[in-house]
């Protein structure tokens, strides 16, 4: 009898293999110990082990459906991670558009930039045209400026020469008055020449400072 209680006691006590977890297997990790009542022991240093092992039952059905439910998740999973996956292909994609068109504005921005460099010197190559015209004609107004005054004292010492005739200063007086008008019409246009040459130049010093 002893016997008899040993070998049953060592056949109830076996270890049960889970196996290692590899590919293709399945281990079942939900499935415990079916035992109506377990007596744990209590001692002065904590929890104490029962003195029988707890044997394992393991169901090959209970293990099937566990599997399918890890493959239902893992395909999930793998859902989620494929639509990720298209998610930073899409951003990736939308990030080179936006670098190419970043490229684009910088080129526009630098053709702009040389545009406007263009624009200036011609802008200002404009100006200092305008302006040697200005002092050319500002030295044209002296000069006339200066002819004109010639001429006045010209004509008055004509007019009041002792030495020619009343009929000779008269016709001499008579030209002279047409030379003055004429100088004075002259002077008048250049005057007119040199306000539109200002103007001009100022909207071309605008235009360069813009």
């Amino acid at each position: 009898m002893i016997t008899v209680i040993f070998i049953t006691l060592s056949a109830a006590v076996e270890p049960q293999y889970l196996g290692r977890g590899r590919i293709n297997q399945a281990i079942n990790l939900e499935t415990g110990a079916k035992v109506s009542a377990i007596a744990h022991y209590f001692g002065t240093g904590g929890f104490v082990a029962p003195q029988v092992p707890i044997t394992r039952e393991l169901s090959s059905s209970a293990m099937a459906y566990q599997s399918e439910k890890l493959r239902d998740e893992s395909m999930i999973s793998l859902k989620s991670v494929q639509s990720l996956f298209n998610q930073t292909r899409e951003l990736a994609a939308n990030v080179e558009i936006l670098e190419n068109r970043s490229e684009e504005g910088a080129l526009e921005s630098k053709l702009n930039a040389l545009d406007a460099k263009k624009s200036a010197a011609l802008s200002r190559s404009e100006v200092e045209r305008a302006r040697s015209i200005n002092n050319e004609t500002d030295a044209v107004a002296r000069k006339t400026k200066i002819w004109a005054k010639q001429q006045v004292y010209a004509t008055w010492f004509a007019a009041n020469s002792p030495v020619r005739d009343a009929s000779t200063r008269d016709l001499s007086t008579n030209d002279n008055i047409d030379d003055l008008a004429s100088l004075r019409c002259l002077v008048m246009t250049l005057s007119d020449t040199i306000e539109r040459l200002d103007e001009r130049i100022s909207r071309l010093e605008n235009k360069t400072e813009r």
